[in-house]
Order: C-alpha cells, then sequence, then structure tokens
C-alpha cells in the first residue's frame, strides 16, 4: 500500500495509521496526511551537535 492509495481530502486518525502498511513514513496532522521527507544532511548536523551538548551537560 502506498500513500497515493488514500484520499488525501479524508481525515484520518492515528487508528487508521495503525492499520496501514504503507511503504513511505507519513505524518498525520490535525487528520491530514504528509509525507515526510528523510532528513537532510544540515538537520543530521544540527541534531548530532545538540546530542553531543546534552549528553556532555552533567545530571545532579
Amino acid at each position: 500500500m502506498t500513500v497515493n492509495d488514500l484520499d488525501l481530502n479524508e481525515i484520518y486518525s492515528y487508528a487508521d495509521n495503525l492499520k496501514w502498511q504503507l511503504e513511505e513514513r507519513i505524518e498525520i496532522i490535525r487528520g491530514h496526511i504528509f509525507k515526510m521527507s528523510s532528513p537532510n544532511f544540515a538537520h543530521q548536523a544540527i541534531v548530532g551537535e545538540l546530542h553531543l551538548k546534552t549528553w556532555q551537560f552533567p545530571c545532579q
């Protein structure tokens, strides 16, 4: 099943998403389906830096 098999004008819920076995990654925002793209290099670099900074922060 792909996102193209779904009616993009329909309102869906998280329960609907659990029933589907989609090939693409999606998210449902206020009932509407949006395709999720893969994170790009800049996104991964920023998240990596944030992870490093928080990992070094001492827990008390």
